[in-house]
């Protein structure tokens, strides 16, 4: 049985995320913050664009969600196609950290885990038992993103991320706008370091739903079990 090792089902570790989110409350404000990023952080690279759209995906009775506190996604960005699993974390000093599991996903539609090859998600899939239940479509998020890299003092680097764009569910949607300040292998306080001085320029305050939860919200309801950020 797939997931069935020698000894017993075992585990890929996951990618741990760490990133603190701060919403944006204009697209003024947002084009200011990437001016700045751009202009007075020297220290970072030019910026990329990593525009992407996402589908989020759960079962017919959203187990992934209810029953183990995941979310499921396709990403589409720049013709490449990924497909990820994220799992809830608690905010601790505005940080968020979440495991992650991804690969790359196969170019046509798929509508169970085991149509993905040999990978990460499809390993956590069979290892939960849902390799061949069909997956079923929430919502969708259009995002257009501005990433810049950015050497921190210490070794390691983290991530600015401007995002802007939107959820859609049917006729539903909700707007997003938001900067993301994530860890590459950098020690956390410099990380805080960096988030903490966009925060002073622009008037920031970490906190905010992820784009799942605001897709979430426009489900009506659903939230991820014991308050966990997804």
């Amino acid at each position: 049985m797939e997931g069935a090792g020698i000894s017993g089902t075992f585990v890929i570790p996951p990618h741990w995320e760490e990133e603190i989110k701060f919403p944006v409350s204009s697209t003024a404000l947002l084009a200011t913050i990437r001016a700045d990023v751009g202009e007075r952080l020297a220290r970072c690279s030019p910026p990329e664009d990593r525009s992407y759209v996402d589908a989020y995906l759960d079962l017919e009775d959203r187990r992934l969600l209810r029953g183990h506190g995941l979310a499921l996604r396709l990403r589409v960005s720049a013709g490449a196609r990924v497909v990820e699993i994220k799992g809830g974390g608690t905010p601790i000093g505005g940080l968020i950290r979440r495991p992650e599991w991804r690969q790359a996903a196969p170019s046509g539609e798929f509508v169970r885990g085991r149509e993905l090859g040999p990978g990460p998600v499809r390993h956590e899939l069979a290892r939960l038992g849902l390799l061949d239940d069909p997956l079923r479509h929430l919502f969708t998020c259009a995002i257009r993103r501005l990433v810049w890299s950015c050497p921190l003092p210490g070794g390691g680097s983290a991530l600015i991320a401007c995002d802007e764009g939107e959820v859609r569910a049917g006729t539903r949607r909700a707007v997003i706008r938001e900067v993301e300040v994530e860890s590459l292998a950098a020690a956390r306080e410099a990380v805080h370091a960096l988030a903490g001085e966009l925060a002073a320029r622009h008037g920031l305050v970490a906190g905010g739903a992820s784009k799942f939860m605001a897709g979430l919200g426009l489900l009506g309801g659903g939230l991820p079990p014991d308050g966990a950020f997804l």
